[in-house]
């Protein structure tokens, strides 16, 4: 077979025809080198535009399943694309350059291993222009208000300082529009519209997180009753009766009142999706987790600090996984475990 029957038969390639704000404008320009593309995940990089790339991640044993991960929501605001590049079998490195500290690059890497995808990102110097290669507090500090900016964008409550979360990695979008067994809806159902509202709600019943009950639907968490993030939206919109955006945060953190925030914390850091026929599942996970969100679109996010209890703390990491398996709740919970044990 050759290499581009392959990748469209992984599925990685993208679609032209994706609607509205998911419209490719360039090609794969990247794809891993599997080791054993009968048991590992095929991994692959597409371009939104210049600077915006989207991990394309296929399952071998989840069939209807592309996962889409947008690297980073909202980057555009403060880092420019440098390079994406493949190194060693399922492997790929996306390098960030940061608009406000030139010398400071983001370094994203993905690596396949059989049913998980790791995430982790660090910062580093450009070699090319430095002896050192470990950011300076003072880099660190202003890259990092870079992404807390951007995210406080699009969530208004965190503006003005950071409300008893630490620094946020940058927000990796896992979408599942192209995934015709776990979509929303069909693609010729318009998104961020009061049509795609139903199918919205009905999607909260396959979407789930771990809280003292148990495995918990987030149709059956009770919503918070919040005014739309949508300006030209009313409350009347199906989108808020009841509305569909919540952020969830775990048992340690202090309560949350402001717009969006639900108030059932969850116990375990992941969040999860059930294809519409109940026999897989997807999901992210990542610690330290500080929020978990599900809402608008068809996508899950797994909003994670920096680690800077690493080596230097001049040098912190994050650090997700993507999973896909049988429909088997409890299976996830205690893989989520196993990668990421509770400090003691």
């Amino acid at each position: 077979m050759h290499r581009s029957q392959q990748v469209e038969s992984q599925g990685l390639s993208p679609d032209h025809d994706v609607p509205g704000a998911y419209q490719v404008y360039r090609g794969l320009v990247a794809t891993a080198v599997s080791s054993d593309p009968s048991s590992r995940p095929a991994l692959g990089v597409w371009l939104r535009d210049r600077h915006v790339p989207v991990l394309a991640v296929s399952f071998p044993d989840v069939p209807g399943l592309i996962v889409d991960g947008w690297m980073f929501e909202g980057s555009a605001r403060y880092a420019t694309l440098d390079s994406v590049s493949v190194s060693g079998e399922d492997t790929l490195l996306v390098r960030h350059r940061f608009s406000a500290v030139r010398d400071v690059v983001h370094v994203t890497t993905v690596t396949a291993y059989v049913g998980v995808v790791e995430v982790t990102g660090r910062l580093e110097l450009d070699r090319a222009s430095n002896v050192a290669t470990t950011p300076t507090d003072a880099q660190v500090d202003a890259c990092l208000d870079a992404i807390h900016d951007t995210t406080a964008a699009y969530w208004p409550w965190l503006r003005g300082g950071r409300p008893r979360l630490p620094d946020l990695a940058p927000d990796l979008c896992f979408q599942l529009l192209r995934s015709p067994a776990f979509q929303t809806a069909p693609l010729d159902i318009p998104r961020n519209s009061a049509v795609h509202a139903p199918y919205l709600h009905r999607f909260a019943t396959r979407c789930s997180v771990f809280t003292r009950r148990g495995h918990t639907h987030l149709s059956a968490i009770p919503r918070t009753e919040i005014a739309s993030k949508h300006p030209d939206i009313d409350a009347a919109d199906p989108r808020n009766t009841p509305p569909v955006a919540q952020l969830y945060f775990p048992e340690s953190a202090a309560p949350h009142s402001a717009t969006y925030c639900n108030a059932t914390p969850f116990a375990a850091p992941v969040i999860a999706a059930a294809s519409a026929d109940g026999e897989h599942m997807v999901a992210v996970a990542g610690t330290p987790a500080e929020m978990l969100y599900q809402g608008w679109l068809d996508c899950l996010h797994c909003y994670v600090g920096w680690n800077r209890a690493a080596q230097s703390l001049h040098a912190p990491e994050w650090r997700l996984r993507l999973y896909a398996l049988k429909h088997d709740p409890e299976r996830l919970l205690e893989m989520v475990r196993e990668d990421f044990p509770a400090p003691p």
